[in-house]
């Protein structure tokens, strides 16, 4: 049986039959009476139907479209069931949906750091390759020394003064260049596998005895003083040395502790609050290997990842894939000192501020009309006394010195003094505390450098960041913040709370006051957006 062409179908052959400059003039002719009609049903608000509906939830919240089943079992239904929005809720989709939500204002992305010093890599370098070696002779240098060049053939000589570490016995040619080969080694990140090592880097010492300044001094292979000590190498299974994907795989792990973060707090398996108050992360083996091996050899003059003093690192295998909850001591709050925000907010200042950026829906703008205060300093480096600078940074200052004992451009959790800076002003006191002997802030991290005038500065960074994030809890910014962005990304717009328009104060406050008392229960709150008159209009 022939079916009956559609209407629009019929529509097409109708205009497709005309000549050109008919169907050029019907179009010119009928552009004004479309233009009316449009505008008259933009004016109109109505409910869409059941099956506009289901697309919209479906697209919002689980980021695709339905399936012609979930079209089917609508049919016979008044509207989408609550029972079909917790289904969605529950859905990966939604989970993955609110992953992306997120990262739209926490910015993530650590992507392109180098985490690594030079020192401890591993990789192609005097014009050749380390760990696949080449028939090209020379490949790289070993780690800090000068003069001793790998070549593309086995070590075979070791010193039988040291055994098990496998120092090797190299010879100078009559160029007088002394030269090495390489080794076999299991490395830490491709268990199983093996990879060719210049000799030297990898040797097994542990610890050994050099002359410094005259004075037998025991150096430890595994830190940072071991790098220009050619008897020293990279250490069991290279762990003193980073070669492979290992950065890559760092990053994105750090990536996903925090969006394992978000995910606990957007299902509903903890309040959102835990998002900003949380002393626990998720860590697998990647993470731990790295901060406990490789974290200690953190330059003071790139990204610094040392661990906490006293912190004692838990002892994974790096391949190990295990997403484990684990506490995390001292100030840590939440999302806000995992690596993945402190790395990509790297000062004080852009951390406080993406905290008022993402969870207090505030900038730190100044204002046009900017008024002096009586008694401002037009050039004070203590930025809350400086004249054109007085509008932002009397709050933002005050507020960034939550942060103050976490390293800028690194995680690591600073203590409060370190009596040598104002005379020993090594890599660390030069970089993260007050070196001028004549300041009262002498041998105390930066952010006491102003103490002097500012009272509550040493409570505020003795509360660290948690105290930043209660308080925004407390007076309900956090509340208000969250149902603010959540309704601009399901309704596609703002919600009309400020202003002469303020017709829907009253519903912000509303919601606010009721994902509060869920215990900010994320899902609850997203169900009673989707639940609103408003969602369900055209728009």
């Amino acid at each position: 049986m022939m079916r009956r062409p559609s209407r629009p179908a019929l529509r097409a052959r109708q205009l497709h039959a005309l000549p050109l400059r008919a169907v050029l003039l019907l179009g010119l002719l009928s552009a004004p009476l479309a233009q009316a009609q449009e505008a008259a049903v933009c004016a109109q608000s109505r409910e869409v139907d059941r099956y506009q509906l289901l697309r919209r939830l479906s697209v919002d919240l689980r980021g695709r479209v339905p399936t012609i089943e979930e079209y089917e079992a609508l049919d016979g239904q008044d509207s989408v069931s609550v029972q079909t929005v917790r289904a969605f809720l529950a859905d990966d989709g939604f989970r993955q949906q609110m992953r992306r939500y997120h990262d739209s204002f926490l910015w993530p992305n650590v992507g392109n750091l180098r985490i690594a010093d030079q020192a401890v890599q591993l990789g192609e370098r005097g014009g050749g390759k380390a760990l696949a070696v080449s028939s090209s002779g020379r490949v790289t240098a070993y780690r800090g020394a000068s003069g001793v060049y790998c070549e593309d053939r086995q070590q075979t000589e070791f010193d039988p003064a040291y055994p098990g570490q496998f120092r090797p016995v190299v010879t100078p040619d009559a160029a007088g260049v002394r030269r090495e080969g390489w080794r076999l080694v299991e490395p830490y990140w491709a268990p199983g596998t093996q990879v060719k090592v210049c000799a030297y880097d990898a040797q097994l010492t542990d610890k050994v005895t050099v002359t410094q300044n005259g004075k037998q001094v025991e150096v430890d292979c595994s830190t940072r003083a071991a790098f220009n000590v050619q008897a020293c190498g990279c250490g069991p299974n290279l762990r003193s040395c980073t070669g492979g994907q290992v950065e890559a795989l760092v990053r994105s792990s750090w990536r996903e502790q925090l969006g394992r973060s978000v995910d606990d707090a957007t299902t509903g398996k903890k309040s959102y609050s835990a998002l900003l108050l949380s002393s626990t992360a998720y860590e697998n083996g990647p993470i731990a290997f790295y901060r406990r091996h490789l974290g200690p050899l953190s330059s003071t003059n790139g990204i610094y990842l040392a661990p906490d003093d006293g912190e004692a690192p838990s002892e994974r295998a790096f391949a190990d894939e295990a997403w484990v909850e684990v506490e995390r001591p001292g100030l840590h709050a939440g999302v806000l000192t995992l690596p993945a925000y402190l790395l990509r907010f790297q000062t004080q200042r852009s951390r406080a501020n993406r905290l008022y950026v993402g969870f207090a829906c505030e900038a730190f703008t100044p204002p046009a009309d900017q008024t002096l205060r009586p008694g401002c300093s037009p050039s004070s480096d203590d930025l809350t006394q400086r004249c054109s600078c007085q509008s932002c940074h009397a709050t933002l200052e005050p507020l960034a010195n939550h942060w103050g004992r976490f390293a800028e451009a690194g995680t690591t959790q600073l203590p409060d003094l370190r009596a040598s800076c104002k005379t020993n002003r090594d890599g660390v006191c030069r970089r993260f505390y007050v070196t001028d002997r004549t300041s009262p802030a002498a041998d105390k991290l930066l952010a006491y450098e102003y103490e002097s005038a500012h009272a509550e500065y040493p409570d505020i960074i003795g509360a660290g960041p948690r105290r930043a994030a209660q308080k925004l809890l407390a007076d309900g910014t956090l509340a208000r913040c969250t149902v603010r962005r959540l309704f601009a990304f399901l309704m596609k717009r703002d919600i009309r709370a400020e202003g002469p328009d303020a017709d829907e104060r009253e519903l912000l406050e509303t919601l606010a006051r009721r994902f509060e008392g869920s215990d900010f229960h994320f899902p609850s709150l997203v169900e009673a957006i989707v639940s609103l008159p408003e969602y369900r209009r055209v728009r």
